[in-house]
Order: C-alpha cells, then sequence, then structure tokens
C-alpha cells in the first residue's frame, strides 16, 4: 500500500472550502444553509473498458472483473435556497467528499452545483445537482498495470504524490421524506466515463 498523504489531502479540501464560501457572495442569497445532508459513499461502479488499472489491484472489488468495488467514505454538504432561480434551480449546493478508492487510496472532491428538481411527489422526490467542482486522489503510479492515460494532472509542486482535476461534476438524489424535516437520499454520482460511485444518507432542511 502507498505511503500516505493526508495533510496534502486535508490541505486540498480545506481550500476548496475557502473557495466555496467566498462564491457565497455572488448568490442572490448568501444566507444561513436551507437543508444540510451526510451520507456514506458505499459502492463504486467501473464503467466496462474504463479501468485504470489490472482488476486484481482492486482491493474490495466484489466480482472478479473489478467492475463493483467497495469504496467507503463519507460525503457531506448544505443547501442555500435562491431568492429567485438561477437558470431554473432553486437551490446551490456546496458538498465535499473523502474516500478511499479502489486500490486503497484517498480520493476527495468539492464542489459548487446549482441544484434542480426533476420530480416532486409525496413522500418521493428526485434532484439533479450540477457544476464546477474539483478531484484529488493519491497517485496511482504505484499500482502494478496502471495507465496514466486519463483526464488527471499531476506537478511536482501543487499536490506533490496526487492527481487533479478541475471539472464539472454532478449526483442525481432519489429522496424519500420522512416527515417535514428529514428526507432519507440515495445518490448516483455518475464519473462519467469511468466511474459510477452510490451512497446512502440523511438530508434535514433547517
Amino acid at each position: 500500500m502507498a505511503h500516505r498523504k493526508p495533510n496534502s489531502a486535508w490541505f486540498a479540501l480545506g481550500i476548496g472550502a475557502i473557495v466555496a464560501l467566498g462564491l457565497q457572495p455572488w448568490w442572490h442569497q448568501p444566507a444561513l444553509a436551507d437543508a444540510v445532508g451526510a451520507e456514506l459513499i458505499i459502492l463504486t461502479l467501473h464503467v466496462q473498458n474504463q479501468r485504470d488499472a489490472l482488476p486484481s489491484e482492486y482491493k474490495r472489488k466484489l466480482d472478479k472483473k473489478g467492475q463493483y468495488v467497495l469504496t467507503p467514505g463519507i460525503e457531506v454538504y448544505y443547501d442555500n435556497r435562491l431568492d429567485e432561480p438561477l437558470w431554473n434551480a432553486r437551490e446551490i449546493r456546496t458538498t465535499v467528499g473523502l474516500l478511499e478508492d479502489s486500490a486503497v487510496h484517498l480520493f476527495a472532491y468539492i464542489a459548487v452545483m446549482g441544484r434542480w428538481m426533476l420530480y416532486e411527489g409525496d413522500p418521493w422526490d428526485i434532484s439533479l445537482t450540477f457544476g464546477p467542482g474539483f478531484i484529488v486522489r493519491e497517485s496511482w503510479r504505484d499500482v502494478p498495470g496502471y495507465d496514466p492515460d486519463n483526464p488527471l494532472e499531476e506537478s511536482d509542486t501543487f499536490l506533490p504524490g496526487y492527481e487533479y482535476r478541475f471539472l464539472v461534476l454532478g449526483e442525481i438524489d432519489l429522496l424519500y421524506r420522512f416527515d417535514r424535516d428529514l428526507q432519507g437520499v440515495w445518490s448516483i454520482f455518475p464519473g462519467f466515463p469511468y466511474v459510477i460511485m452510490h451512497s446512502l444518507g440523511l438530508r434535514w432542511s433547517l
């Protein structure tokens, strides 16, 4: 297993959080959060023929091909309701996630996204979040069979020992309302064309 550099990962997340908070004055309503959420990241599905390394190197794989892998982690977020919809988005979500990926390396992300309601019912809702984000993971160059031909970048000066990328991120949430203020959430994080992550958690309205 590679030597961990958690200080760099937490530094990247901290800088991302500061940037996200600094963006709030540009929103229609930079006041207190409308809702907060926390989810456990559970499962990663590798899209066929888009693996970064040999499936034998995936430590928590659930099948021989390494298509399904347990990737434990956590995601937390807060939603700010806008005074007026922005491109039909009712809220702005700031989200941060940290997990261990398929090769048991640290993987983290932060994003500031619009939130759209695709379906509203009782008790089910479906929402879409979409917007700019930053991902960073401990370098896979120590993983046998790793093919670095992917969109991630690596630098000797910025977060050495980690691969990173600024890109567009998004999630699809299936929500079940337990009561007025509490919803259960199943989230799908489509990291095309490479992975699709799944997580389960709760969302509280404030």
